[in-house]
């Protein structure tokens, strides 16, 4: 299984994804197939210099795949990704892969099946197709997108903010994207990243101060949800953080991440966008993404 974990961060999400949402609208479909409803995304990891390590992210919902009893097979879902220059329209590559069932967080049932695969490419601008199907439900989408893999070799750098749910028993587990970052109000959610090229000077570890701000947005633009949080002298480079979103108001939210490295006074940031809406219902059968507007 792909994960996150803290302090050291299994899976990099970094500076750029991508979240699509696939309806009955789609770019093209394989033949004799059902359209596939299906979200997905794309984030980007340093795994080394002059390459980088993209994760693939896949939600769907459960109901549009057969079921037969308990012991019910996973979905069996691949994913065919052609690849091209978005300059040149040069072909780039391409890369088949098996999508793994990632484990559902505890309380959190009803949400779609997650699943996860990962190819590595050069840093660059992509035009990426991704051909989606399932060999037993016989469902798939096709879906055009572009993608930018950045280059982590120079300079602070962050990775893009991974949003979602632990795995398994509360407080364990491991820390998954989710790619549509639809939440309930009340429930708690989870934030990691990665900083990346912070000084190390002699050997020395890292030391970073590190402010977590959280924005709702208004009629008026966004306001402040409470006080910045500021983690200051930091001898870490992977950050995890937990929000329980108890009391918060149904709207579009962001969450701002600034790192200060303390021995360079380089700064970098990231922000990502979530949303928050009424909390579940007693029995709810549905993943707060259906009331996506």
């Amino acid at each position: 299984m792909i994960g996150l974990r803290a302090p050291i961060v299994a899976l990099v999400v970094a500076a750029c994804s991508s979240s699509v949402w696939n309806t009955a609208v789609t770019s093209g479909r394989a033949p004799d197939t059902a359209s596939l409803d299906c979200r997905l995304r794309c984030d980007f990891y340093r795994i080394r210099k002059g390459s980088t390590r993209v994760v693939v992210t896949i939600a769907a919902p459960a109901n549009q795949f057969p079921v037969e009893g308990d012991d019910a097979p996973a979905p069996d879902l691949t994913i065919s990704v052609r690849l091209a220059d978005s300059r040149s329209g040069k072909a780039a590559g391409s890369f088949a892969l098996a999508m793994r069932p990632v484990a559902a967080a505890s309380g959190t049932h009803d949400r779609p099946g997650l699943f996860q695969g990962e190819f590595v490419i050069d840093p660059g601008s992509y035009l990426a197709d991704f051909s989606i199907f399932d060999r037993r439900s016989h469902r798939g989408v096709i879906r055009s997108e572009t993608i930018v893999a950045p280059d982590f070799g120079r300079g602070l750098a962050l990775s893009s903010l991974a949003i979602g749910h632990r795995t398994g028993a509360p407080g364990g587990g491991a820390l998954v994207p989710e790619p549509d970052a639809v939440f309930w109000s009340g429930e708690t959610i989870a934030f990691a990243f990665e900083v990346y090229n912070a000084e190390h000077k002699g050997g020395a570890t890292p030391d970073l101060d590190v402010q977590y701000e959280f924005l709702i947005d208004g009629d008026n633009g966004p306001r402040p949800a409470g006080r910045p949080v500021v983690l200051r002298r930091q001898r870490m480079e992977s950050f995890e953080y937990s929000l329980p979103l108890q009391g918060w108001p149904e709207a579009n939210c962001r969450v701002r991440v600034r790192v200060t490295d303390n021995r360079t006074r380089d700064v970098a940031e990231q922000t990502l966008a979530f949303r928050v809406v009424a909390p579940a219902p007693a029995g709810a059968t549905a993943s707060p993404a259906s009331d996506r507007g």
